[in-house]
């Protein structure tokens, strides 16, 4: 079973990462689980959430890239 559509519009995008930054990465989706029971926290949601974090006190603009960079 997959997830809900999104109401908003989304793309796909794929990054390499060094493999400590991964188990970085996994080791905060496991507190995030641990956090909110019940819930199935992914590597890809603790990513969406640190991004969120991280750019949430930058001040810029969101919009269309105009494609890959």
């Amino acid at each position: 079973m997959g997830r809900p559509k999104l109401s908003e519009e989304s793309a796909v995008i794929s990054i390499r990462l060094p493999a400590e930054l991964i188990c970085l990465l996994d080791q905060y989706a496991e507190t995030l689980r641990t956090q909110t029971p019940g819930l199935n926290i992914t590597r890809t949601d603790a990513a969406r959430a640190i991004l969120t974090s991280g750019l949430a006190g930058k001040k810029l603009k969101a919009g269309k890239t105009g494609g890959k960079k």
